[in-house]
């Protein structure tokens, strides 16, 4: 017995590509920049507080919070050290991230995505999208 949801889920998703298509590649222009902004200025950017160490202070002060009631000051502190390495371990992968060269295809890379982001953006401004 074959139930034919193949073909109709097919055709649905066609018909999304052509009616929506050009807010799909507007979102996903969007995400694209955001996603390799913040991944640059995460890695570039010297003097900002770094986000790891954000990050690792709003999950520590958020598990503190929660646990404290239920678990001992030795599992809270278990728990600070654990996440005291995870911190220092993603900053020290950022350092490493900041020493490696940018090799000549990744700053084409980087160029054309921006030029790709550009031309959508500009597109969607003159369609109203």
């Amino acid at each position: 017995m074959r139930i034919p949801v193949g073909d109709t889920f097919e055709t649905w998703v066609q018909w999304l590509r052509g009616t929506f298509g050009a807010f799909f590649d507007l979102i996903s222009g969007v995400l694209d920049f955001a996603i390799s902004f913040l991944e640059r200025f995460i890695l570039l950017e010297h003097s900002a507080v770094y986000s790891s160490v954000m990050f690792g202070l709003f999950a520590g002060a958020v598990l503190y919070f929660l646990l404290r009631a239920k678990l001992g000051r030795a599992a809270v502190i278990a728990f600070a050290v654990v996440g005291g390495a995870a911190v220092l371990s993603v900053e020290i992968w950022r350092y490493a991230a900041l020493e490696a060269k940018l090799a000549p295809e990744e700053a084409q890379e980087i160029i054309a995505d921006l030029n790709a982001f550009a031309s959508t953006s500009s597109m969607s401004a003159r369609t109203g999208v």
